[in-house]
C-alpha cells in the first residue's frame, strides 16, 4: 500500500505522542485511557468500578505492576527524561479520576434487608442482609441507586440467590421467593413537573411510609391486595396553590407543568408473619411512587447534576485523547506508514460496534489479519487488541448491579449460595471450609464466585461481563500460535470458526452460571500455553491453566493430565534436564489438586480424593463394576449401549454434529498418514486427536444428559483439529521450548 501522507512526518508527529518515543511509556498511558475508570459519559470509560475503595486498589496494583516491568530500577524511573513523563502520568491519572467522581449515580440510594430467614434455618447475628461485597467485612447494609421506585415482581435482591429465600415455590410450607420479607429504605431528591391537577399516587402491597417535604404520608399494611393512596401536591406543598403559573394553567393545556424538586425518603416492609406456601392467589410485594394527573404519569428521578463548561471540555478532551491514542496504536500496528488506514479502522470499529455489534467480532478479526500481514505482532500488541475490543464492545453502560435469579434447585443457585455465605464468614478458617467440610460439589466454583463477588460487588454483570472479556481475550494469542509466515488467512478462518463455537455454545453457559463454562475457559487457556513454544508456558502456566480446570470440574481431570503429560513430554524428553522440567509441569498440575483432598482431610477429618457426589447413583448412570455383566446380562448391555447415542445426544446439535465429524475426518487422516509414514510426528498427532475419547470414555459412566457436558470434549474435538489442519507440518510439535526463550 502507498503512503499516504509522508511518512517522516508522520513519525515525527507520533513519536511526541508516544511520549518521548518511549514505547513502554506509550502502552501505559493507552491502558490508561483504555481501562482506567472514568466516567460513564466517556466513549472510553474504562473498567467499570462502582466503589472508590476498588479505584485505589486498581491504582495500587497499576503502579505494582508498572515497577515489577521496570524491575524495579528506580534510576529509571526517576531519570530526567522518564521523570517528567511520570509527572504526566500523574496528572492524567489524576484527570480521570475526576471524570470518575464527576457524576454521581442517577436514582435514589437505596438499603434492602431480609428480615428473615427459611424457617429450618437458624439465623445468626447479623446474617439477614443484603451485603454489598465492596464493604464485606464490615457488613454494612447495600446501598444501590434505583433511577426510579417502580417494582412489582422483579426486585432483584441478591440474597435471594441463597437456598433458604429460594426454593421449590410447589413444595407445601416453604415460603416462596416473590414473598420473602424484607425491608427497603430510598432517600435522594426527586425532580417532576407538576400541573394545577397533579397527584402523588402510591400503589403498594406492604406496608411502609413516604416523607416529602414536611409530610408523612403513612401507607398501612395492605397484603391481600393492592392498595392506592393519591395526595394532591397542593396539599403536599401549600405554597402550590398560590402559584400564578398553575393557576392559569387550563384543563386542556396541563401536559407540561412548573418543576419541583425536593427531597424524597421512603422506608417500606414487606412480612405478613406467615410462612405462605399455598397462598399464590395473594398479591407478592409491589411499590410503585408517581406523578398522576388526568393526562399523563410520570416517575420520579432523581435530580440530574448540572455539568459545567469546564466538566464538558473534560470530557470531551478525555475521549478526543483516548481516539489520538488508539489511532497512534494502529499507526505502530501497520508499521508507522498508514496514519488514514488508522484513523479508518478506528471509525471503522466504532460504527460497527455502535450499529451492527453482531459483526464487531469478525470485523476485528479481519483488522488483526490486516496487521498481522504487515508486520508479524508480539503479545503486547496482541494483549493491547484485547484491550481495544473490551474498551470498545464492553465499556458503556453496564449495570455491575444487576443481580440475576438462579433457578430454584439449580447447581448455579447452589455455588451462588455458598460464595454469598462465605463472604458473610466470621473467620478465615470458614471461608476456606468453604461450607462444606468435604466437598460434595464441585471444589473451585464456590471459592471463585467470592473472589468475583469481592472485585465486582454484590451484582453478577461484572464477573459474568469479565469470564466473556477473558475468552475474547485468548482468541488473538490462539491466533498468534497457531497462524505460521504464510498461513494467516487459514489461521483466522480457523479462530473464527472457533470463536463462533465459543459464542454461541459456551457463552450462554457463562452467563446461566455453570461450572463448566469456567472450566472450559480454564481448558482453553492451558491448551493455548500448552502449544505454545515458550519455556514459561509450557512448565507453568498450562499445567497451572490445566490443573484450575480440574478442580473446577473433576470430571476433565484424567483427559486434563493426559494432555499435559503428552505434550510435556513431547516438548522436554530430548532437551538437556528435560526430566526436571517434565517432572515440575506434572508437579503444578499435582499440587493443584492435592487442595481437595487436603481440604477434605483438614476439614472433615476423612481421606477423600474426589467429592462424596463423585459416585452416587444420580451422577454415575453406569457403574464401572458392571462392565463385566455385559457379556452375561441384556438388561445391562442394553443399559450400556444406550449411553453410546447420549454422548452425542442423540444427533439433536447439528453444529456439534459437524464438529464430531470433521474431527473424525482428521482422525481417520491421521491414522492413514500414520500407517504410511511411520514416524513419532505422526503418532503424536494421532495421540492428541484421540484424547477427547477420554472424556468421553468418563462420560459413558456419569450423568452426560445436558449439552453443557457435552461441550468439553466437543471442543476438545473442535481445538485439536484446527491445531491439526494448522501445524499438518508438525513445526510446533517437532519445535521444544528452551529455557531462555
Amino acid at each position: 500500500m502507498p503512503e499516504i501522507i509522508p511518512k517522516n512526518i508522520m513519525q515525527s508527529f507520533f513519536d511526541k505522542i508516544v511520549l518521548i518515543g518511549d514505547n513502554f511509556f506509550f502502552i501505559i498511558m493507552l491502558l490508561v485511557f483504555l481501562l482506567l475508570p472514568g466516567s460513564d459519559l466517556l466513549v472510553f470509560s474504562g473498567i467499570p468500578l462502582i466503589s472508590h475503595t476498588k479505584y485505589w486498589v486498581f491504582l495500587f496494583l497499576s503502579a505494582f505492576v508498572i515497577l515489577k516491568v521496570s524491575k524495579g530500577n528506580l534510576n529509571y524511573l526517576f531519570n530526567s527524561r522518564i521523570a517528567l513523563v511520570l509527572v504526566f502520568m500523574v496528572l492524567l491519572v489524576s484527570w480521570k479520576w475526576y471524570s470518575f467522581i464527576l457524576i454521581e449515580p442517577e436514582g435514589f440510594s437505596a438499603k434492602y434487608r431480609a428480615l428473615r430467614t427459611h424457617p429450618a434455618h437458624t439465623p445468626k447475628a447479623g446474617e439477614a442482609f443484603e451485603f454489598d461485597a465492596d464493604l464485606f467485612l464490615s457488613k454494612e447494609a447495600i446501598t444501590r441507586f434505583d433511577s426510579e421506585i417502580n417494582f412489582e415482581n422483579d426486585w432483584r435482591f441478591g440474597f435471594l440467590n441463597t437456598r433458604p429465600h429460594q426454593i421449590y415455590q410447589w413444595v407445601s410450607g416453604n415460603q416462596v421467593r416473590e414473598r420473602t420479607p424484607f425491608s427497603a429504605q430510598w432517600s435522594g431528591f426527586f425532580l417532576v413537573e407538576v400541573s394545577r391537577d397533579s397527584c402523588l399516587r402510591i400503589d403498594y402491597t406492604g406496608e411502609g411510609f413516604c416523607e416529602i417535604y414536611n409530610k408523612r404520608i403513612i401507607m398501612e399494611p395492605s397484603y391481600n391486595r393492592i392498595n392506592t393512596i393519591i395526595t394532591p401536591f397542593q396539599d403536599i406543598v401549600p405554597e402550590l396553590s398560590n402559584n400564578k403559573a398553575l393557576k392559569s394553567q387550563r384543563l386542556f393545556k396541563n401536559d407540561s407543568g412548573i418543576p419541583l424538586t425536593g427531597k424524597l425518603y421512603v422506608e417500606f416492609t414487606f412480612n405478613d408473619k406467615s410462612v405462605i406456601g399455598n397462598n399464590f392467589n395473594f398479591p407478592n410485594a409491589s411499590l410503585k411512587i408517581y406523578e398522576t394527573n388526568n393526562r399523563f404519569s410520570k416517575f420520579f428521578l432523581k435530580k440530574n447534576r448540572t455539568l459545567s463548561i469546564f466538566d464538558k471540555i473534560l470530557l470531551l478532551s478525555l475521549d478526543v485523547s483516548a481516539g489520538i491514542m488508539l489511532i497512534a496504536f494502529f499507526f505502530k500496528l501497520l508499521s508507522g506508514n498508514y496514519f488514514l488506514p488508522a484513523t479508518f479502522l478506528l471509525v471503522f470499529m466504532g460504527i460497527i460496534r455502535s450499529n451492527f455489534p453482531f459483526l464487531f467480532i469478525p470485523s476485528a478479526f479481519m483488522v488483526l489479519l490486516l496487521c498481522n500481514r504487515i508486520r508479524r505482532l508480539n503479545s503486547q500488541d496482541l494483549t493491547i487488541f484485547s484491550v481495544l475490543l473490551f474498551s470498545l464492545w464492553y465499556m458503556p453502560n453496564l449495570d455491575l448491579r444487576a443481580v440475576f435469579y438462579r433457578t430454584p434447585g439449580s447447581d448455579p443457585l447452589t455455588y451462588e449460595h455458598f460464595s454469598r455465605t462465605m463472604l458473610e464468614a466470621k473467620s478465615l478458617k470458614d471461608f476456606f471450609t468453604g461450607c462444606e467440610p468435604i466437598f460434595y460439589y464441585q471444589p473451585f466454583f464456590r471459592y471463585y464466585l467470592s473472589l468475583m463477588h469481592i472485585i465486582f460487588g454484590n451484582g453478577d454483570f461484572g464477573w459474568l461481563t469479565f469470564n466473556h472479556f477473558v475468552l475474547i481475550m485468548a482468541f488473538p494469542y490462539f491466533f498468534h500460535t497457531i497462524s505460521g509466515k504464510k498461513s494467516e488467512i487459514k489461521a483466522l478462518l480457523l479462530s473464527f470458526i472457533l470463536f463462533c463455537f465459543m459464542e454461541h455454545y459456551v457463552v450462554p453457559n457463562i452467563f446461566e452460571g455453570f461450572t463448566e463454562s469456567l472450566a472450559l475457559i480454564f481448558t482453553f487457556f492451558g491448551l493455548i500455553a500448552t502449544f505454545s513454544n515458550r519455556f514459561s508456558l509450557n512448565v507453568f502456566f498450562s499445567p497451572l491453566f490445566l490443573g484450575l480446570s480440574a478442580i473446577t470440574r473433576l470430571n476433565y481431570l484424567p483427559v486434563n493430565l493426559f494432555i499435559l503429560s503428552l505434550f510435556a513430554f513431547k516438548k522436554f524428553y530430548r532437551k538437556k534436564n528435560g526430566k526436571k522440567y517434565f517432572l515440575v509441569a506434572i508437579s503444578v498440575f499435582c499440587l493443584l489438586y492435592s487442595l481437595v483432598p487436603v481440604h477434605n482431610l483438614i476439614y472433615g477429618k476423612k481421606i477423600v480424593l474426589t467429592t462424596l457426589s463423585a459416585t452416587i447413583d444420580v451422577n454415575l448412570e453406569f457403574k464401572p463394576s458392571d462392565l463385566p455383566l455385559i457379556f452375561t446380562s441384556e438388561k445391562v448391555r442394553e443399559n450400556f449401549l444406550s449411553r453410546f447415542p447420549r454422548l452425542f445426544h442423540n444427533g439433536y446439535y447439528w453444529g456439534l454434529n459437524f464438529v464430531a465429524f470433521c474431527w473424525l475426518l482428521a482422525v481417520l487422516s491421521s491414522t492413514y498418514l500414520t500407517a504410511l509414514k511411520r514416524n513419532s510426528a505422526q503418532l503424536f498427532s494421532l495421540t492428541y486427536l484421540l484424547s477427547p475419547t477420554i472424556l468421553m470414555t468418563v462420560h459413558l459412566f456419569v450423568c452426560s444428559m445436558y449439552l453443557r457436558h457435552l461441550l468439553a470434549y466437543h471442543m476438545l474435538m473442535l481445538i485439536f483439529t484446527i491445531f491439526w489442519i494448522a501445524d499438518k507440518n508438525h513445526s510446533l510439535t517437532e519445535s521444544s521450548a528452551e529455557p531462555n526463550s
